[in-house]
């Protein structure tokens, strides 16, 4: 019987994969490009290793999740930020395409041809393929050497191991089998088949072993095996009593929480952002807004302050079915609150089946303040620095200063008041420079005190984005946010924008899209999705994005002129044109303007050129202290027509610094203007200039 020995050649054999420019070291755990080493972290690696092993096949997440992260529970967003690092490195091939393909609902491929170098040459009654090569041709002074064992990924080994069989005993593809570029010959075709019947015999006894196990042995849905819960949302909990002695008490339990819970990195925990809305408006159930939020299970609970006494009632919820995982009453001092938040973290995770290091225990037992007092007055901060109006976000500095006060060495207090100076300069609430100057000293203190807050470093990334050479230390910034607190969709939202700002707008809606996913009920990360998705022409799906924040934060007029813009881009002129007018009705100052400039671009497109002029004589007189509102005049003018007035323009949006290159590059309404072939020389002299 013929054994089809072309399947068994060893991983043991293999030194390197060799791929265009590239030379993948299996036995340093190295990446070359031309015979330089490439920087790459050793899970990235691992990754590439696994996807050019497979090249020209498709990866399951699954099975990536396994090989390299065992039974640990892994979110989806650190293998997506594997892939996102791998790209950028490896940068495009040669036909503009990316090495790594992403297979929809799946996972990836690697699609370049890779040639396998072996440390000795393979056995002599295999057939030399144009892939497999002998060694010593990637890199001459590298020995001869045998490497562990390390076989490739088959449905067969992922089978096995689920029905609990010694993979051992099963026969896999090997490391080096590569996929055929040539077609078989009909003895290999016979080989083929004969392998595949017996592979197909093999995967049938596995799944027939793994259905018998599934049935005489599935755990209780509450037992010890049980699946450990993937995702978790702690409402605010629902104060009793006197509202006004309680104020936002609440809320403060439930961030507390939050916040002690995404120390650990292993519970994909929504933010506070997430549920602070239901503060004022609760939930029709907590069900109900697990559902919205798509987690596994929900944290609810009662708080009741009664003088110096607080009674704190809790339950976690499965989603799923709505049974009770786990409940407890708590009834403390108040000034043992903290204490009583310790419990209900440690309760929680205990309830969740995480095993957690000295560490992560350590982690999720500090404290960000002592104070009773600076606590309260936290708490009413965060309720109102997610409002992001102009009265919120000053009220929430005040809030967070007097936190400071009660206690000077409130880290996270100093950070979220750094933050919170940021976006009041964002939304042109505030002086920009008076806000820089404050933010800076917020975080610089906050880092001093503790360099392990993961909004220091989104604040301090904000400041270095708008320096000059700022950009790679304000990328490194946020990336260090993102290792503190990969959930955290406040760093993915500005992560995208600045790789939109590096012209990689598959990245910046990647970015976005995982911001949603750890945020979906936040106004913020549903608006930034529908922008870049207008942006890559997807106008039509970035639609329900943009409804979607203006229906968690109707009073926001930026969200709200972000989805008449994409009704008018997607064709819904009408829809797009009547809430434009609606907004300019009910706004004034900045939020007038902005709103005019949008409004005066639909009508000009609609022919009502009148009105549209009408709009560019009341901006006109603003635009030389505000130089932002030079931007509608380059967009008004030549959506009028008028190029040459409109290129006059964009000089000026040039010389005084107020172009945003993201919006030249991909925004809709900035087509005409990128048409223009002035406009784009011009904007490449500059950037020559200042390179």
């Amino acid at each position: 019987m013929n054994t089809g020995k072309a399947f068994e050649i060893s991983a043991r054999e293999i030194l390197f994969y060799e791929f265009d420019d590239f030379c993948l070291d299996v036995k340093k755990e190295t990446l070359l490009k031309n015979g330089e080493q490439v920087s790459l972290t050793h899970k990235a690696f691992q990754v590439l290793t696994i996807l050019v092993q497979n090249f020209g096949q498709t990866v399951e997440k699954e099975n990536i999740y396994q090989e390299l992260w065992g039974d640990s529970f892994v979110e989806d967003a650190n293998l997506t930020q594997h892939i996102y690092i791998l790209r950028k490195t490896l940068g495009p091939k040669s036909d503009g395409e990316s090495y790594i393909e992403t297979v929809a609902r799946s996972g990836y491929r690697f699609t370049s041809p890779v040639r396998t170098v072996f440390a000795t040459n393979p056995p002599k009654d295999t057939e030399q393929g144009p892939d497999q090569v002998a060694s010593g041709e990637c890199e001459k002074s590298l020995p001869e050497t045998t490497l562990p064992e390390r076989p490739r990924l088959t449905l067969l080994k992922n089978l096995a191991v689920e029905a609990g069989l010694d993979p051992q005993h099963i026969s896999y593809a090997p490391d080096s089998e590569p996929v055929p570029v040539v077609a078989p010959s009909r003895e290999g075709r016979r080989t083929n088949t004969l392998f595949l019947l017996s592979a197909l015999a093999v995967v049938l006894l596995i799944v027939g072993g793994l259905l018998i196990r599934s049935y005489v042995s599935k755990p209780p849905v509450n037992g010890p095996e049980a699946a450990q819960p993937k995702s978790i949302a702690v409402l605010p909990f629902k104060t009793i009593g006197d509202e006004s002695a309680n104020e936002k008490l609440g809320l403060g339990m439930a961030d507390a929480v939050i916040t002690r819970l995404a120390r650990l990195k292993t519970i994909p925990v929504r933010p506070t952002s997430s549920i602070f809305h239901y503060t004022d408006k609760p939930p029709e159930s907590s069900l109900a807004a697990g559902h919205e939020m798509g987690v596994d299970t929900v944290l609810e609970g009662t708080v009741q302050r009664d003088s110096d006494r607080v009674r704190v009632s809790v339950r976690l919820i499965n989603v799923s079915d709505g049974n009770t995982v786990w409940a407890d009453n708590f009834d403390e001092n108040f000034t043992n609150i903290f204490k009583v938040q310790d419990s209900i973290s440690s309760k929680v995770v205990s309830a969740l089946r995480v095993k957690l290091t000295p560490q992560e225990e350590s982690a999720l037992a500090q404290h960000s303040t002592s104070s009773t007092a600076a606590y309260q007055a936290y708490q009413q901060g965060v309720y109102f620095g997610n409002t992001r109006t102009k009265d919120g976000l000053e009220k929430a500095a005040t809030y967070f200063q007097q936190a400071i006060d009660a206690d000077a060495n409130y880290a996270r207090a100093y950070a979220m008041l750094s933050d919170t100076y940021n976006m009041l300069a964002y939304y042109r609430f505030a002086d920009p420079y008076e806000m820089k100057k404050r933010s800076s000293d917020a975080a610089t203190k906050a880092l001093s005190l503790d360099d392990n807050i993961a909004e220091t470093y989104i604040a301090l990334s904000y400041l270095k984005a708008n320096e000059k050479d700022g950009m790679k230390p304000a990328k490194e910034l946020l990336e260090k946010a993102i290792g503190i607190a990969p959930y955290n969709s406040t760093a993915r939202v500005r992560y995208g924008w600045l790789l939109l700002r590096e012209d990689d707008l598959n990245g910046t809606v990647e970015q976005m899209r995982l911001a949603q996913q750890f945020d979906p009920v936040s106004a913020v990360s549903n608006g930034a999705l529908c922008t870049v998705l207008a942006f890559q022409g997807k106008a039509d799906e970035g639609v329900k994005y943009c409804e979607k924040s203006v229906e968690l934060n109707p009073g926001l007029d930026a969200s709200n002129l972000a989805l008449a813009e994409v009704y008018f881009v997607a064709g819904r002129r009408d829809e797009g044109v009547k809430l434009a007018e609606k907004i300019v009705a009910n706004s004034q100052g900045n939020d007038r303007l902005s709103a005019l400039g949008s409004l005066g671009y639909f009508y000009a497109k609609l022919g009502n050129k009148e009105r549209t002029k009408d709009i560019i004589a009341e901006i006109k007189p603003s635009a030389s202290q505000m130089p932002f509102l030079l931007n509608d005049l380059v967009v008004l003018n030549y959506a009028m027509g008028n190029t040459d007035e409109g290129f006059s323009y964009f000089q000026q949006v040039l010389d005084r610094g107020a172009l945003v290159p993201f919006r030249f590059n991909y925004d809709p309404l900035w087509a005409d203007v990128r048409a223009d072939s002035r406009a784009v020389k011009l904007l490449k002299d500059r950037a020559a200039m200042y390179s």
